[in-house]
C-alpha cells in the first residue's frame, strides 16, 4: 500500500492463491508509516460489502468501483 506520492506505507505478502480483497484489511491494520489512509483507491477487486463495512468503520473513505456481476449497490460509490 502506497500514500498518495507512491511511497509505501504498508507491505504483506502471500501465496499467489490468497485473493487481493482479502489483504487489504491486512494492509490498513499493520501500516507502518504516516497516518491511517483518508481514502482507499482499488479496483473492482476491493468490491466486497465486508471490507466495505470494515473500511468505513475505521473512517476510510472508499474509492472502489462495483463490479458489473453487483447485484445491489449497498455503498455510494464517490467518484471525486
Amino acid at each position: 500500500m502506497t500514500e498518495a506520492e507512491g511511497v509505501p506505507i504498508s507491505l504483506f505478502t502471500t501465496s499467489a492463491q490468497v485473493a487481493e480483497v482479502n489483504t487489504i484489511e491486512t494492509l490498513v491494520e499493520q501500516q507502518v508509516f504516516g497516518p491511517t489512509p483518508a481514502k482507499l483507491v482499488y479496483d473492482n477487486a476491493a468490491d466486497a460489502d465486508w471490507l466495505r463495512s470494515a473500511l468505513a468503520s475505521k473512517g476510510i473513505e472508499q474509492v472502489i468501483p462495483h463490479r458489473r456481476s453487483r447485484k445491489r449497490s449497498l455503498f455510494k460509490m464517490d467518484v471525486s
